[in-house]
């Protein structure tokens, strides 16, 4: 059995979604490459320890007027709900060779 990822960086490396749900059982599934790029771009830390406080629950906030934290983030073999934009093709494989090592 392979080892499960830590980090955002990791989620793509093995082709997993990142699933997001909150205490009220709203739950959602980013495509792994799309919000690696982002968190990227914002220069946020990728671990899923740290990278959790950077959500908020979009239901919570409309019903409760205050951001809501999720209490659970990891990686998942779901299919992705939620897809966020990708740096071009040339960017995308310079960063993935340069995070490699």
């Amino acid at each position: 059995m392979s080892r499960m990822p830590t980090d955002l960086f990791e989620a793509v490396i093995h082709n997993f979604g990142i699933e997001v749900r909150c205490i009220c059982g709203h739950a959602v599934v980013f495509a792994a490459n799309g919000l690696w790029w982002s968190f990227y771009v914002k220069r946020w830390p990728y671990r899923f320890s740290e990278a959790r406080r950077r959500f908020c629950c979009t239901r919570c906030a409309r019903s409760f007027g205050q951001r809501v934290r999720p209490d659970y983030l990891d990686a998942t073999s779901l299919t992705p709900t939620i897809i966020l934009p990708m740096p071009d093709e040339r960017e995308w494989k310079r960063m993935i060779q340069s995070m490699r090592g």
